[in-house]
């Protein structure tokens, strides 16, 4: 919640509604692998992430990132030629990331809504 007193300054308020499908999956898209993106279960974790904003897809790919980034260092003795990934190459590593990383507004979406509606 924003102090009212910063609310009545602002001249324009408008919400920033959570990414439509297009947009999360662009946003997806930006994070992994082009081979990833044609797989059915691309377009699965796409629906999943329902209610994840901007910033929550962002933090999921983070934390994706970082598994394949243990994973990595972890191999990296047996092969010191690997280079390491720059974008996610598996699908389970965001799957696995979506157990811990949450979407923070789903409860919120309501009332964001409502809000809209008082001050348009």
């Amino acid at each position: 919640n924003l102090d009212t007193a910063l609310l009545r300054r602002l001249e324009k308020h408008m919400l920033v509604d959570l990414p439509s499908p297009v947009a999360r999956r662009e946003l997806l898209r930006s994070y992994t692998a082009p081979a990833l993106h044609k797989q059915n279960d691309f377009e699965q974790l796409i629906k999943e992430t329902e209610f994840y904003s901007g910033s929550d897809l962002k933090q999921l790919c983070k934390e994706a990132w970082m598994l394949q980034m243990r994973q990595y260092i972890a191999e990296k003795d047996n092969n010191s030629r690997a280079k390491p990934p720059e974008l996610i190459n598996s699908l389970d590593l965001l799957k696995t990331a979506k157990k811990s990383i949450l979407p923070t507004t789903k409860h919120l979406r309501g009332k964001y809504r409502d809000w809209e509606s008082r001050v348009k």
